[in-house]
C-alpha cells in the first residue's frame, strides 16, 4: 500500500498549473547531499512529478536539472536548472517512490557536463 506524505502548496490563489506528460531525466540533491537520478511523470510551469528510488521528505530543499527531450532534428536539447521544494512524496513498496516539487526558481539552459553526475551513484 502506498503512504501519502504532504505539505500545503504555496502556489498564488491556489490555482495549479496545467501538467504536461513529459517523460525527460531529472538530476535532484537535497542542499548537501550527493545527486539523485529521476524520471518525470508530468511537469508544468510550476513544478514536476518525479518517479525516484526513495522518498524524499516535504519541505526539503532541491537543486534540479531537467534534461528537456529533444524538440527536433538538428536542435539540442535543452535543460531546465533550477531550485524547488518537496510538496508531497508518495512511497510504493514495490515501485520505489513519486514525489511532487514545486520550483521556487529556474531558468531554461544549455546542457551541463555529463560527468557532473558520474560519480553521484
Amino acid at each position: 500500500m502506498a503512504k501519502r506524505t504532504t505539505t500545503k502548496r504555496t502556489s498564488p490563489g491556489g490555482v495549479r498549473a496545467p501538467r504536461f506528460p513529459v517523460r525527460a531525466r531529472v538530476w535532484y540533491r537535497a542542499d548537501d547531499g550527493a545527486w539523485h537520478e529521476g524520471w518525470t511523470e508530468n511537469m508544468s510551469r510550476s513544478g514536476l512529478l518525479l518517479h525516484v528510488d526513495s522518498a524524499v521528505t516535504p519541505n526539503t530543499s532541491l537543486d534540479l536539472v531537467v534534461e528537456l527531450p529533444v524538440a527536433g532534428a538538428g536542435i539540442a536539447p535543452g535543460q531546465v536548472v533550477g531550485r524547488g521544494r518537496v510538496v508531497e512524496t508518495i512511497e510504493d513498496e514495490v515501485n520505489g517512490a513519486m514525489i511532487s516539487a514545486e520550483f521556487t526558481d529556474y531558468s531554461f539552459g544549455r546542457p551541463v557536463e555529463p560527468n557532473l553526475f558520474a560519480d553521484s551513484h
